[in-house]
């Protein structure tokens, strides 16, 4: 697990091939996205899939996606579906996946 620091943009560092990120209590205005950086080693040559945890405060108004993979990370965009405003933390489960070298 790991938690970022200072902002919904703020930019994380995690090593591992699964596990979680819990998103800064920023508020995320209604229907805007943010766009942060994974920092893991375990990315080349893997397809990352991220689910929002069902433990989150309004799990079902955030989607979660990843936008790009490559050596070294990855980025994710967090967004907020709902009609409001939304200051919560978001606990964001991921898992790199590894392909088959060509």
């Amino acid at each position: 697990t790991v938690t970022q620091t200072t902002s919904k943009s703020t930019g994380v560092v995690i090593n591992t091939s699964c596990g979680r990120i819990i998103t800064h209590e920023q508020s995320l205005p209604s229907g805007q996205s943010v766009l942060f950086n994974v920092i893991n080693s375990n990315a080349y040559n893997s397809v990352a899939v991220v689910s929002i945890d069902i433990s989150t405060s309004f799990h079902w108004e955030y989607r979660a996606e990843v936008v790009a993979v490559g050596n070294g990370g990855m980025v994710i965009r967090l967004t907020n579906l709902s009609t409001i405003p939304l200051e919560s933390n978001v606990i964001i489960n991921f898992a790199l996946l590894k392909i088959a070298a060509t």
